[in-house]
């Protein structure tokens, strides 16, 4: 657990603090901003040597030495960061060994520090060979894993397209279609009015047309044309490059729709 602001009571408490195993987790969620009570001195474990009893790590000499450090429990939730999970299901056999209602399936997160969710489903065997998004609802104070429920398919197992999707989904990166209102806020490229940079904004830039070779390697009928490069033939015979990517910031006001879906992603 990494330690936030001044809220510790301990002052020389610089380090971060040990919590060890599901009960001192106190059903806190990895990303979770938690109240932690350190626990006595001499309860303090090895950071290495307690990891890989708890993950089953095989120890190496150097870790079963470590020093005993700051070791803690949880004690409360102050705000928690619940987002959604990528998760794998069980094979038919684990299932039933696990689970005796068969509605009632514990899936596996994609990210190794979320622990099993628990989900409602008869989907489950259909569903063995892809990735898909959930969501939890609640974690009761009997249970040892959270509830949560089924949101959509992310794609097959090992598929490209599906692992690309995980990853943006674990990295909370949003590439979802931008509203209307967002779009009626970009300028209109039609045949008949093609767009244009006004003579205002032109001479705010450094025009590089008749001084330099100017073009783009975006290849042939690309439609989101946003870098280009420049070359000139320097007087020392030496050549000068430029790379150039697009202003963005020209198209999206401050506090606009679009802006503050910018800020959301």
């Amino acid at each position: 657990m990494r330690l936030q602001g001044a809220s510790n009571k301990e002052k020389d408490l610089k380090t971060d603090v040990l919590i060890y195993g599901t009960k001192a987790r106190n059903r806190a969620i990895h990303g979770d901003v938690v109240a932690v009570e350190l626990l006595p001195q001499k309860e303090w474990k090895r950071r290495t040597a307690a990891l890989g009893e708890n993950e089953g790590e095989e120890k190496t000499p150097g870790e079963v030495y470590g020093e005993p450090m700051p070791t803690g429990k949880v004690v409360g939730i102050l705000q928690k960061n619940w987002r959604e999970y990528v998760v794998t299901f069980p094979s038919r056999e684990e299932n039933q060994l696990h689970s005796k209602n068969a509605q009632k399936v514990l899936v596996t997160p994609w990210d190794y520090r979320i622990p099993k969710i628990r989900i409602s489903t008869q989907q489950a065997e259909a569903l063995q060979d892809f990735r898909v998004v959930v969501r939890i609802d609640s974690w009761e104070s009997t249970s040892l894993y959270p509830n949560g429920h089924f949101v959509r398919v992310v794609g097959r197992i090992g598929d490209l397209e599906g692992e690309i999707k995980t990853i943006l989904v674990e990295n909370t990166v949003s590439v979802s279609p931008f509203s209307e209102a967002q779009m009626c806020e970009m300028p209109t490229l039609i045949q008949e009015k093609p767009w244009q940079v006004s003579a205002e904004e032109q001479q705010k830039r450094l025009d590089l047309r008749e001084t330099h070779l100017v073009f783009s390697i975006d290849p042939k009928g690309c439609e989101d044309v946003d870098d280009a490069l420049s070359i000139r033939l320097l007087p020392n015979g030496n050549l000068e490059l430029g790379v150039h990517i697009a202003d963005v910031t020209h198209f999206v006001a401050a506090n606009s729709y679009t802006d503050m879906e910018a800020k959301a992603r």
